[in-house]
């Protein structure tokens, strides 16, 4: 018996050993909704996690081959949902192109150390990576170098490793003076050299000992250099793939690397009614910043620290934060903190109906005031109601006082309610809203539709039940969906579109690096049949157009990834190409952005050329929208029977010009939108408006050939809910005119112009 004990225990050893050694193999990766979908990709793993590499598929966004496209843990033996949507060493701030050849290399496939080599062009320059896994290792080792072989001095480049996950909550890295800007900014001032993405069951660290400076608050970890001819320098970065939400594993790993000095705290936590948290999660704060989580267990939690002051608090899933206690932590010493004062949460049942039809409608809900947990999976602070029964949500919040913004169609058909109420620790509050409805534009023949949002695909983190609740709640009478270079998700959101009588359009973000192109209403699930990353503009479009796309945008054209930007700068592969319809307004761009688009759409103008408007959120989280309620309004007269052709008639009026785009105000032409009229010269023409703004209107521009302003009129002080406008005008030549509205609440609306024919 003690020789079959010994034997059976070698066999134990052995095959645990075997499980944890490295294996590289090469084909479609085994990572469950992975993207590496082609026989050259290689898949990398050990017993802890997995990875595959972009060999042969194209990378997301139009990078080029060679990063990471795949990855997840490996958990009791399976392999889980993937978790990557692209972990890369990118040469300039997401300019990874012009790249002729990529080439890879297995160095090392024992059962110590796998290592792949990857060695890409960037416009004459290289990036050479190298992707390194360990045995029983949840790390991956990163080492990249940018060498410069052009005759030109590459000057104020930002290379980095960067990190975009699929699904989970970003933890913007702590320190940074803008946690909302996506744009490249110092971090001089940054608590860590390492930032994450999360979820209650994994996350995933970057680790960059080398940044200065960072892009999207930390997900592109990148340092500024200038590298003359024949210079080179080298990037060394780590990622964890974690085996859940707890940051201070992270946090471990920068003390251990660094040798940083630290303390150990723990202990445990409890109820004020004395029950012990099974899994408490304690939240360490840093200079009046959120700096780190721990997630216990039985109880009891315990984290390392750097040697330092801090504040501490308890909390967890559905529980309101303890007291914070504040402590000073000295090198070397084991700290003993312990909480029992965590409430029990109660709950409020919100049911939101239209005051006047008394009908349930869909709303968002948001809290103004009130507690709200920084550990996202934790609890939100934004909510929506229910798909089914409609207006309805059940809400478990903290114990305390709170103010709750109810937004249903708000900010063009109706204005936020703001309601209180007290939560009761294992209470339920029954509340009850009214929303009042002012502005009904669909009686006038006018419908609209976000025609920029995104899902859970790559970058996107909202599931489709989701974008469809917070649709339902903006009021659009179009639902939309329109993913990176996927259509995964058609089906689904026509189903519930179909359930809420709403048309679906389905859409595809075709998301080369050098701009993006909107394709409105593609057959449903139908994809591009040629390789974006890689094709000219004009096989773009056409290749749109060939598998049905009626209609075609420069999305966020002046972005370092737009239409313009690249024509600019000379990257459009392939030179310009007329074969689009529309030039979006991106609300998540900035206003000087927006003045860039009206200024380009006014030179077409002038020239007769009939480009027009789009309008788009380009939402990701819409649990956190921070850029500003847009949509495009069409108008339809006579609103058809069939969901077909009442789309068809939606984007028909898009590419005539029949329409508007507006962050609230409201507008209904006399003379309509995208039309001509053919007009005597000099005599007084006189062109009428219906306008209308919940927030109060404020002020009603008109503008004439080479953006000219011709006339204004203006409300000092509570502007009318609706307004009769008249301009006259004179034309002297073949003309046209538009108008910009603003509201009391800064929205404004932009319309498409009225063209005048002059005859003798």
């Amino acid at each position: 018996m003690k020789k079959f004990g010994l034997c059976c225990c070698f066999l134990f050893l052995f095959f645990t050993s075997a499980q944890a050694d490295v294996k590289i193999t090469k084909g479609i990766t085994p990572i469950p909704n992975g993207n590496a979908i082609s026989s050259g990709d290689i898949t990398m793993q050990n017993n802890r996690i997995i990875i595959s590499i972009a060999a042969e598929t194209p990378g997301p966004w139009g990078v080029p081959r060679g990063g990471i496209l795949d990855g997840s843990l490996i958990r009791n033996g399976k392999i889980e949902a993937d978790r990557i949507s692209l972990v890369d060493f990118i040469p300039n701030n997401w300019s990874a192109w012009p790249s002729e050849y990529q080439k890879f290399e297995i160095l090392e496939n024992t059962p110590e150390t796998g290592s792949v080599y990857v060695v890409r062009d960037w416009g004459g320059a290289q990036l050479h990576s190298t992707i390194t896994m360990k045995k029983d290792d949840n790390k991956i080792y990163l080492e990249g170098k940018l060498v410069n072989t052009t005759q030109k001095a590459l000057a104020d480049i930002l290379p980095s490793h960067s990190l975009w996950t699929d699904g989970g909550y970003w933890f913007d890295m702590p320190g940074l003076k803008d946690k909302k800007t996506s744009k490249t900014q110092s971090a001089e001032t940054a608590f860590s050299d390492w930032s994450v993405n999360y979820d209650q069951t994994w996350s995933m660290a970057l680790h960059a000992p080398y940044v200065t400076d960072v892009g999207y608050t930390g997900r592109d970890m990148q340092k500024k250099i200038s590298l003359k001819p024949g210079e080179s320098m080298e990037f060394k970065a780590w990622l964890q793939i974690l085996d859940s939400g707890d940051l201070a594993q992270a946090l471990e790993f920068e003390i251990s690397r660094k040798n940083m000095p630290h303390a150990v705290l723990k202990g445990s936590a409890k109820t004020t009614a004395g029950k012990t948290i099974e899994k408490p999660v304690v939240v360490v704060i840093k200079d009046n910043e959120t700096y780190v989580w721990n997630m216990g267990g039985n109880g009891s939690y315990g984290l390392k620290l750097p040697a330092g002051d801090y504040q501490v608090y308890a909390t967890g899933k559905g529980l309101a934060p303890s007291s914070k206690k504040s402590i000073s932590l000295k090198a070397g010493s084991t700290v003993e903190l312990n909480f029992d004062d965590v409430k029990l949460p109660g709950r409020i049942a919100l049911s939101v109906s239209d005051e006047d039809s008394k009908e349930p409608v869909s709303a968002k809900v948001q809290i103004i005031d009130g507690f709200s947990p920084v550990v996202r999976f934790l609890g939100q602070k934004t909510f929506f109601t229910g798909l089914d029964p409609v207006g309805k949500t059940d809400i478990s919040l903290a114990p305390g006082n709170y103010k709750l913004s109810v937004q249903s169609g708000a900010g063009f058909v109706t204005t936020p309610l703001t309601v209180s109420s007290e939560v009761v620790s294992g209470k339920t509050k029954k509340l009850d809203v009214s929303v009042k409805t002012l502005l009904f534009p669909e009686k006038k023949g006018w419908y609209c539709s976000d025609l920029h949002h995104h899902s859970d695909v790559l970058d996107g983190y909202t599931v489709p039940g989701y974008v469809m609740r917070a649709q339902l709640a903006r009021r659009l009478d179009f639902t939309l969906l329109s993913d990176h270079d996927s259509s995964v998700h058609h089906h689904e959101m026509k189903e519930m579109s179909d359930h809420h009588n709403l048309p679906f359009l389905p859409s595809i973000e075709i998301s080369p690096a050098w701009g993006h192109i909107n394709a409105i209403n593609v057959p449903l699930g139908k994809d591009l049949t040629i390789d974006a990353a890689t094709a000219d503009v004009g096989d773009i479009f056409k290749d749109a157009r060939k598998i049905g796309a009626d209609v075609l945008v420069l999305n966020h054209p002046y972005y370092s990834f737009g239409f313009f930007t690249a024509l600019k700068d000379g990257t459009l592969p392939g030179g310009y190409d007329d074969n689009f319809d529309l030039i979006e307004i991106n609300s998540s761009c900035s206003s000087k952005n927006w003045a860039k688009v009206i200024k380009k759409l006014h030179e077409y103008w002038d020239k007769g050329e009939k480009y027009y408007l789009s309008a788009g959120t380009d939402l990701h989280d819409v649990w956190s929208d921070s850029q500003p309620d847009i949509r495009m309004y069409a108008n339809i007269p006579s609103k058809p029977a069939s969901f077909e052709a009442f789309k068809s008639a939606f984007t028909k009026s898009l590419n005539e010009g029949n329409a508007y785009a507006s962050l609230g105000p409201l507008v209904y032409p006399e003379i309509m939108f995208g039309s001509t009229v053919s007009h005597k010269k000099g005599t007084p023409l006189d062109l009428g408006f219906n306008i209308s703004a919940v927030d109060g209107i404020k002020e009603i521009r008109l503008f004439t050939r080479a953006g000219k302003l011709l006339e204004k009129k203006t409300w000092e002080k509570d502007g009318p809910l609706t307004e009769e406008v008249s301009f006259e005008v004179k034309p002297e030549e073949n003309t046209w005119y538009a108008l910009e509205i603003d509201d009391t609440d800064g929205s404004r609306t932009w319309t498409n112009p009225i063209w005048v024919e002059v005859v003798n």
